[in-house]
Formats: C-alpha cells, sequence, structure tokens
C-alpha cells in the first residue's frame, strides 16, 4: 500500500490505506530520498510538500451541524438560506517567516450523500519560496513538516470527532 513515484524532476512516496504509523512513512521516504541521491546530483529543491488527505465519516445519521465537529468549518450568517448542498472551506497559513504554507480545506467527500456524512480534511505544507531550503535540510524540514502537520490537524477538529478515531498504534 505504498506508491514511489519518480519522473523528471519528481519524488513523490504515498501511502494508502491501511495507513502506516509515521515512523514506517517517514522511513520510506528516507529511503526513497537516499536512493535518489545515490542515482542524481540534487542540487537544489524547487517544492517539497507533505500532504495529508483525510476522509472523515460520521457515525451519525443524516445532516450534521459541522461546529460540532470541526474547528475549521464554514460560517453560514443567518441572513443567507440554511439549505447548504455542499461547500468548501480554505485557508492558506504562513511558516517560517513565509518561507513555508499550509493550505487546509475542508469539503464534503464525493459520494457522501449517503446516510452518514463524510468529509475531505486536506491539510498540505509547502515549501513556498523555491530554493530557500538546502538539499541537505529535506529530510529534517519533512519531519518539521509532520509536527505542523499535525498541530493543524488537531487545530482543525474537536473532541467530539477525536472520539470517533481509532487510535493508530
Amino acid at each position: 500500500k505504498m506508491l514511489i513515484q519518480i519522473g523528471p524532476r519528481l519524488l513523490t512516496v504515498n501511502a494508502l490505506k491501511p495507513y502506516p504509523s509515521w515512523q514506517v512513512f517517514r522511513a520510506q521516504i528516507e529511503m526513497a530520498w537516499e536512493t535518489i541521491q545515490g542515482i542524481i546530483e540534487i542540487r537544489g529543491i524547487q517544492r517539497i510538500g507533505l500532504r495529508y488527505i483525510n476522509r472523515i465519516e460520521l457515525r451519525e445519521k443524516g445532516p450534521v451541524e459541522l461546529k460540532d465537529y470541526f474547528e475549521f468549518y464554514p460560517f453560514i450568517g443567518s441572513r443567507l438560506p440554511q439549505n447548504t448542498v455542499s461547500f468548501i472551506v480554505g485557508s492558506q497559513f504562513s511558516y517560517e517567516a513565509d518561507r513555508d504554507r499550509c493550505r487546509v480545506q475542508l469539503t464534503p467527500a464525493p459520494g457522501s450523500g449517503g446516510d452518514n456524512p463524510s468529509f475531505i480534511l486536506d491539510i498540505d505544507y509547502f515549501l513556498s519560496r523555491p530554493l530557500a531550503i538546502e538539499v541537505s535540510d529535506a529530510l529534517h524540514w519533512v519531519e518539521e513538516a509532520h509536527t505542523r502537520v499535525e498541530d493543524v490537524f488537531e487545530g482543525c477538529i474537536k473532541n467530539r470527532l477525536r472520539e470517533l478515531f481509532e487510535e493508530v498504534q
């Protein structure tokens, strides 16, 4: 369930369900990075990112109040229709004197029109200034990015949603 893609100016490491722990995923990233460095000379990093696309399925039937589960959700004023069919809410946050950015988006999950509502919480942490980190710092950057993504994820959800998750060992 791990996939490594290599192309011109591209190295991507993907993990699919069942998701591994961060330690296992990080080891795969390190292995791929060290392998590619052993094959070609990398002179600079134009873009590097760590992205988590979280599908969150609620156990409740029918419509739910997003504010009960999320700290990050669309606000719809009282003068607007309240029968929302779909939405997309997003923000970008700046880190490290704008060297890095974190894009966060929340949308209903495709095909989630059934009984149990589900949502996509997409968190993409990336280098916003090309060549702003040294090649030798790439793995350290990935570790920092993971910490930031975890913090953003935790900041987006409420305890009621945390209780639905099964602890990953």
